[in-house]
C-alpha cells in the first residue's frame, strides 16, 4: 500500500475516533484480512476460514469494499489422516467428499478477490485430489493482476494440465513467477528409486515437459528450474539430465531470458540437495 495513502487513511481514522474494524478505511482493512489467520488454527475446525471471515465481514460496506485491496492469497489446509473411507487409497489425499467444498471456497474467492498479485498453496503432508487441484489453478488463473503463483500440495498431471488449459484460454498473462512444486504421494523425493513408483513420475514428468512447451519461454524456465521437475529426472527410463539440458538450452536459444534471475544458483540448489554423499 502507498505510504502517503497509508498516513492519510491514518489520520482521517483518528479524526474520525474510529474504534471497530466495521469503521476502518477499506485500505486498512484490506492488511488486516490480508495477514489474518483463524484462532486455534491448529486444531480441528468443521467450518472455511474464509467463510467465517466473509460471514463476519458482509455485515458492513467496507470489509466488501476492503476485498479488492488484498494483494496476497495463502491456500492451506492442516495435516490430517483423512482415512480412505472408499474414496481414495492414500489417506494423505484429500478425499473427493470435499471437492465441493474446495470448489466453492475457490469460487468465493475468484468472486470477492479481484486484485490479487501472489498466491501460494503452502506444502504439508496432505495433498488436494486432482479435481480439487484443477479448481485451485483455475481459481489463481482468475486474477487478471496475478504476478506470482506457487503450488505444492497439489496433483501434478492435474496442475500441469489445468495451467496449460488456461494459458490456452489467455489467462496467467502477467505471470512473472511459476512454481509447480507438486512432491507428494509417488512423486515425493524419498520415492525416487522407488520402482513401484514409475509409471506415476514418468506420467508426471510426460505432464511436465508438455506444459513447458505451451508456456512463455520465462515461466517454461521457471517450470524447469523450480519446482519439481528436477526430481523427475533419474526415473529409469532414459538419460534424463541430457534430455533436461536440451529443453534448457533450447529455451535460451528461442530468447528466455538468464540474465535477470539467479540461474546457476537455483540449479546449484537443486543438485546440491539432491547431493546423495
Amino acid at each position: 500500500m502507498d505510504q502517503a495513502l497509508l498516513q492519510q487513511r491514518l489520520r482521517e481514522a483518528r479524526a474520525g475516533q474510529s474504534t471497530t474494524c466495521a469503521s476502518l478505511p477499506p485500505e486498512l482493512l484490506a492488511i488486516i484480512v490480508e495477514w489474518a489467520f483463524p484462532y486455534n488454527h491448529r486444531l480441528i475446525y468443521n467450518g472455511s476460514w474464509l467463510g467465517g471471515l466473509l460471514r463476519f465481514g458482509c455485515t458492513n460496506s467496507s470489509f466488501l469494499e476492503s476485498l479488492k485491496y488484498v494483494g496476497r492469497l495463502e491456500i492451506d489446509f492442516m495435516d490430517q489422516r483423512w482415512g480412505t473411507n472408499g474414496f481414495e487409497e492414500n489417506e494423505y489425499v484429500l478425499p473427493a467428499r470435499y471437492d465441493a467444498d474446495v470448489k466453492r471456497w475457490c469460487d468465493i474467492a475468484s468472486r470477492r478477490l479481484r486484485h490479487v498479485v501472489v498466491v501460494h498453496v503452502g506444502r504439508g503432508s496432505n495433498t488436494f485430489n486432482p479435481v480439487q487441484t484443477k479448481s485451485i489453478v483455475d481459481c489463481a488463473a482468475s486474477f487478471p493482476t496475478l504476478k506470482d503463483f506457487e503450488i505444492k500440495p497439489g496433483e501434478a498431471v492435474a496442475t500441469c494440465m489445468s495451467v496449460a488449459a488456461n494459458v490456452r484460454a489467455g489467462r496467467f498473462r502477467n505471470l512473472r513467477r511459476l512454481n509447480l512444486d507438486c512432491g507428494q504421494g509417488d512423486l515425493s523425493i524419498l520415492k525416487t528409486k522407488n520402482p513401484a513408483t514409475f509409471k506415476a513420475r514418468r506420467t508426471a514428468k510426460f505432464a511436465y515437459e508438455d506444459l513447458i512447451s505451451q508456456l512463455p519461454l520465462d515461466r517454461g524456465m521457471d517450470v524447469l528450474v523450480l519446482g519439481q521437475y528436477q526430481w523427475l529426472m533419474e526415473i529409469g527410463d532414459e538419460d534424463g539430465w541430457d534430455q533436461w539440458s536440451s529443453m534448457f538450452f533450447d529455451l535460451v536459444s528461442k530468447g528466455a531470458d538468464v540474465h535477470s534471475r539467479a540461474i546457476i544458483g537455483e540449479i546449484a540448489h537443486f543438485l546440491e540437495a539432491s547431493y546423495d554423499g
